[in-house]
């Protein structure tokens, strides 16, 4: 995955990802060896970016409801 995708994940998105690749690390590194030495670094890096992320994540902040209805209003009488 790029990781400019990464950086557009939420806080569960991210737990899932690293969670997913260090599962499939576990299964095709280290009980079957089936995956190349490239991939798995390349793998390892990106649940070291993931966790980093994860370590600094900073949500974004919520939208208030007011505000969008009165950027909606204004699209509205904009026409």
């Amino acid at each position: 995955m790029n990781f400019k995708d990464l950086d557009k994940l939420t806080k569960d998105q991210l737990e899932h990802r690293i969670y997913d690749l260090e599962n499939e690390m576990n299964k095709e590194w280290f009980l079957e060896p089936l995956m190349s030495r490239k991939t798995a670094i390349k793998m390892q890096s990106e649940i070291s970016y993931c966790k980093a992320l994860l370590e600094n994540f900073k949500p974004e902040p919520k939208e208030n409801q007011s505000d969008r209805f009165h950027r909606h209003m204004e699209n509205i009488n904009g026409e």
